[in-house]
C-alpha cells in the first residue's frame, strides 16, 4: 500500500467535523487520547502491541479507473489511520483492501479479507459495491459498516454510516414545527436522489407534527428548471406553504430553482426556504441571493474543527468530508472491543440505543442498519453560516 502522505498532496474542496469518538454504553469505553496536534503521520503508539484485539478490513476505492477515487480513498484511509492511532488499550489491525471501484472489485476484496480472518468489515463507499460485498461478509457471519447513505441497502448485516435525507428531513421538519412551519411544500429534480428525498421528506411529516402542502418537480435540465419555476411558484402561493424543502444540491438545479422562484412571486419574507443537502458547500453557494434566509443541517460544526485543524496539521490538506466517516467507524469499531464483550459486532451491540459520539456528532445503528444522527440547523444569513439550533451532543433528549 503507498504510504498516505506521499498520496495525499491535494487539497480537497469540502471539509466537515470532528473530534474524538467514544462509545456511548453503560459499560463505560475508553476514549481516544484529547485531540490534538498530529506530529506525524505514522503511527503514535508509544510501543508497538503485544496483541492485535481485532483485526478491520478497510475497503476502498484504490484501483479504481475513476483519478477521483485515489483522492478519496486516500482521505478515507488517513481518517482511519488517525481514529485507531487515537485509541486507548484497543490495537487494531486496520488492513486495506482494494476494491477498483467496482462491485467485482469490492466483493473480491471481501473475499480475500474474510479468507485472512478479519473480524469485521469497514467500507466500501459506494451502494453498487455494498451489495456485491455484503454477502461474502454474512456468509462469513460479519457485521459491514458501509459509507454508503444509500438506506435501501442497509438491513441483515450491513450498516450505514453516511449522512442519509432521512436524517436531514426529520431534523429540518422538527425544528420548522417548533417554529410555527407546519405546512410543507416539496421541490424535486426528476432523478433517482430526487425521489429519494422527496420520499424521505414526505415519510418524515407524521412524526413531526408538519403536514403535506404540495410538491412541485422539474426536469434536471437549465430548460426543465426554467419552463417548471412559474408553475412550482404558483402551486406554493396557491397551497399557502409555509416551508419549502428543496432535496435538489449545488451540483444539480438547486442553485437555478431558488433563484427562479422568488423572480416568479414567492416571497421569502412567508415562505421559509430549506434544503436536505449541505447549502455551505461549495461556500460559493453562501452568496446565492435565493438560499439567504434559508435552513439546511449540517454535523456539529465544533467537533469537525478539531478534526479539520489535526488532519490538516497531520497531511498538509484539509479532509474530504467522507474521511470522518472512516475516523468514526474505526473509533466506534475499537469502542466496542474495548469493553470486554465476547462478540463486539454483532447486531445487538452495534445497535446500543445509546449510540457514539463521533467527529459528525452523535450517531447510532438503527435495527433496520440505518444511521440516526444528531445534527444542527444552520440559516444563511448576510451570506453566511449561522447555527440556529445547536446540533444535541446525547440522544437523550425529547424529539430525537
Amino acid at each position: 500500500m503507498v504510504k498516505a502522505r506521499a498520496l495525499a498532496r491535494r487539497t480537497f474542496l469540502f471539509s466537515f467535523a470532528a473530534l474524538a469518538i467514544s462509545a456511548c454504553s453503560e459499560t463505560p469505553a475508553p476514549t481516544p487520547a484529547v485531540p490534538g496536534p498530529i506530529a506525524d503521520s505514522e503511527p503514535t503508539h508509544p510501543a508497538a502491541p503485544t496483541s492485535i484485539d481485532a483485526t478491520v478490513a478497510l475497503l476502498l476505492p484504490y484501483g479504481s479507473s475513476d483519478e477521483t477515487d485515489l483522492l478519496l480513498a486516500t482521505s478515507l484511509e488517513n481518517g482511519a489511520r488517525m481514529a485507531s492511532e487515537d485509541l486507548d488499550n484497543v490495537y487494531l489491525d486496520v488492513k486495506v483492501y482494494n476494491t477498483l471501484g467496482t462491485a467485482e472489485g469490492a466483493a473480491a476484496a471481501a473475499q480475500l479479507a474474510v479468507s485472512e480472518g478479519v473480524d469485521i468489515l469497514l467500507g466500501p463507499v459506494r451502494s453498487y459495491e455494498t451489495r456485491a460485498a455484503a454477502p461474502v461478509a454474512a456468509e462469513a457471519g460479519l457485521s459491514l459498516i458501509s459509507f454508503s447513505n444509500n438506506t435501501g441497502i442497509a438491513g441483515g448485516n450491513v450498516f450505514l454510516l453516511g449522512h442519509t435525507y432521512e436524517n436531514a428531513a426529520e431534523r429540518l421538519l422538527r425544528y420548522a414545527v417548533s417554529q410555527g412551519r407546519i405546512s410543507v411544500f416539496i421541490v424535486y429534480p426528476e432523478t433517482d436522489s430526487g425521489n429519494a428525498g422527496r420520499i424521505a421528506v414526505e415519510r418524515t411529516l407524521g412524526p413531526s407534527g408538519a403536514i403535506l402542502a404540495g410538491r412541485g418537480s422539474y426536469e434536471l435540465t437549465r430548460e426543465g428548471v426554467v419552463e417548471a419555476a412559474s408553475t412550482i411558484a404558483n402551486s406554493i402561493s396557491t397551497t399557502q406553504a409555509e416551508i419549502v424543502i428543496f432535496t435538489d444540491d449545488a451540483a444539480g438545479g438547486l442553485p437555478l430553482i431558488t433563484e427562479l422562484l422568488p423572480e416568479s412571486g414567492v416571497d421569502l419574507e412567508t415562505v421559509k426556504f430549506a434544503g436536505l443537502s449541505r447549502w455551505d458547500l461549495p461556500q460559493s453557494q453562501l452568496r446565492l441571493n435565493g438560499l439567504q434566509g434559508g435552513w439546511f443541517t449540517l454535523p456539529d460544526p465544533d467537533l469537525f474543527s478539531s478534526f479539520r485543524f489535526r488532519y490538516r496539521y497531520a497531511y498538509g490538506e484539509d479532509p474530504h468530508w467522507i474521511s470522518s466517516l472512516a475516523y468514526d467507524g474505526i473509533a466506534a469499531i475499537g469502542a466496542l472491543r474495548a469493553d470486554g464483550n465476547p462478540n463486539p459486532f454483532h447486531s445487538f451491540r452495534l445497535t446500543s440505543p445509546q449510540g457514539f459520539t463521533g467527529t459528525n456528532g452523535v450517531f447510532r445503528f438503527k435495527i433496520d442498519g440505518t444511521v440516526e444522527r444528531g445534527l444542527a440547523v444552520a440559516e444563511i444569513r448576510d451570506y453566511q453560516v449561522e447555527i440556529v439550533s445547536e446540533a444535541p451532543r446525547t440522544f437523550e433528549f425529547t424529539g430525537f
